[in-house]
Order: C-alpha cells, then structure tokens, then sequence
C-alpha cells in the first residue's frame, strides 16, 4: 500500500534528522486518507481515554472484532535532546512508527475501513512527533501548536476506531505516546491542569492489562512508559522555564 510506504520512508527521514523532507511524505500519505479524516473529525484533548480495560464505558471497547492487518514498530532519533532549561513531568517520547502490513489484500470493507482509520492514527501521530521535536529544537510555539492539533486528531481517530470497530492492541503504543507527548507539551506550557490529566490517564493506560500483553512493546517502551507509575499527580512535578 502506497501510503504505509510513504510513512516508512518519512519514519527513516526522521531517523536521520530529515524532518523537512519527512513532513512532506507524511502530509502525501495524510492527503491520501482525506476522506477519513473528513469522517473522524477533532475531539478535545480532554476526553475519557479510548482504552478497553478503563471502565468508562466507551461503546465498542468490550467487541471482539478482527484485527486490522498491521502491525506497528516505534523507531527512534537518538540525536534529539531535550532542552537543559526545562524541567518536565514529561520526557519527550521521541519515536515514530513504522508500519508493516500483514497481509496483501484486506478481506472485507469493514478491515479495509479499520486499516485506513488505524493509518490516520499512526500518521496523524508521527506528523505530531516531528513538530513536536522541531519545537524542541528551535523553540518555537507554534510547532507545539501544530504537533497538539495532530495528536488530537491522532486522539479522535484511536476514538472512533474502537467505537466503530473494538479494541485492537496496535492502540496501546499509541494511546501511551499520545498521552506521553501531549502532557510534555501541556507542562511546557505550565498548563497545569491538562499536565495532570494526561499524567493520571497514561498511568490508567498503563496499568491496564493490554499493556501488559502488548507485542508491540519492547523492554526500553515498557519501562519508559513504566516509570509515570511512580509519579504522583497531586505532588507538583509540572515547572517549565519562564516565559520569555
């Protein structure tokens, strides 16, 4: 599928510092999923977390429905880091992701329909990471800005996924990142109230039994995403430097 390899090839980008290049190749794949994005549309930030095992009651979270055939793989940047000034409850989750299909063709327009909702997600999100790390990199609040409006789509998309489809456990990487990297901006911002929502849902998503059982996790996610157990949303974690 041309838009999984459209993805890879600006996930490679990004690996090399290409972030330029990777933005036209994810904004290509995004414009070849416009109509879904038309039919998913933008939820706030501030919504109950899309996660099976939350009892919130999300309709669909409970179905047992085929999986979409993909699978996905976070690839990171190791020259990135984070700026010395300032201090943050959140550390950057400076990766992407990969997609591989696992199979040719999908069976049925109800997979196909899941696969293009899944592939907005994980395009939505990596368009989100690398504004994310250009803000990082040049300081620059519009591209926080920019990266929060794709993780929210990003958000809205996991959303409808499992109101229209059931859970699938590609989500749990992408739930955890999303709430990983939307916290950091919102403690940048010294949003204190957004700060502890994320935190507290991402430790919720953590401690749900899907991520336990993700296969999609390697041993440094695990214990990266593991360490927000530790953190206590009423002790006050969230500074950020002054504003200029």
């Amino acid at each position: 599928m041309e838009i999984i390899r459209m993805n890879n090839f600006a996930a490679s980008m990004l690996c090399n510092g290409r972030n330029e290049d990777a933005i036209r190749y994810l904004q290509n794949a995004l414009a070849g999923l416009r109509g879904v994005v038309n039919h998913v549309g933008t939820n706030e930030t501030r919504s109950h977390p899309p996660c099976s095992s939350c009892q919130h009651g999300c309709h669909g979270c409970h179905r047992e429905e085929p999986q979409a055939p993909l699978n996905i793989t976070a690839v990171q940047n190791e020259e990135l880091t984070e700026d010395g000034t300032v201090q943050n409850a959140f550390e950057f989750y400076d990766k992407v992701f990969l997609i591989s299909n696992t199979q040719t063709h999908c069976c049925c327009p109800a997979q196909l329909e899941k696969l293009q909702h899944m592939l907005l997600a994980v395009i939505t999100y990596n368009l989100g990471t690398v504004s994310q790390r250009m803000g990082i990199q040049y300081g620059k609040s519009w591209h926080f800005a920019k990266a929060m409006r794709f993780y929210e789509l990003s958000f809205s998309t996991i959303e409808n996924v499992l109101q229209e489809y059931g859970f699938d456990g590609n989500l749990i990487m992408l739930l955890c990142s999303l709430y990983n990297n939307m916290g950091h901006i919102h403690a940048r911002s010294n949003d204190i109230e957004d700060t502890k929502f994320c935190l507290e849902w991402l430790q919720r998503t953590v401690n749900a039994e899907e991520f336990s059982n993700c296969n999609a996790m390697c041993d440094d996610d695990y214990c990266f995403f593991s360490q927000y157990l530790m953190f206590s949303s009423t002790h006050n974690h969230f500074r950020s430097a002054p504003a200029a």
